[in-house]
C-alpha cells in the first residue's frame, strides 16, 4: 500500500484493528530487562588477594 492510505502501514483498517487487539490482548510483548543486581558501593574497598608466602630455593 501507498503510504497515502489512511491504514498506512497496515493493508486495510481492519488489519490494524486485528494489530491492535492482539496488541490490547497482550499476545505481543516487548522483553523488559530487570535490575536485580544492586550497583556497587563506591565507598566499599575491594578484598586484597590472599598473600602469598614467599618462596625460597
Amino acid at each position: 500500500m501507498p503510504p497515502t492510505s489512511a491504514a498506512f502501514p497496515f493493508c486495510s483498517s481492519r488489519c490494524r484493528l486485528v494489530d491492535l487487539g492482539r496488541w490490547l490482548g497482550e499476545e505481543y510483548r516487548i522483553p523488559a530487562v530487570e535490575d536485580d543486581v544492586d550497583p556497587p558501593d563506591p565507598s566499599a574497598r575491594p578484598t586484597p588477594p590472599a598473600a602469598t608466602p614467599p618462596v625460597r630455593n
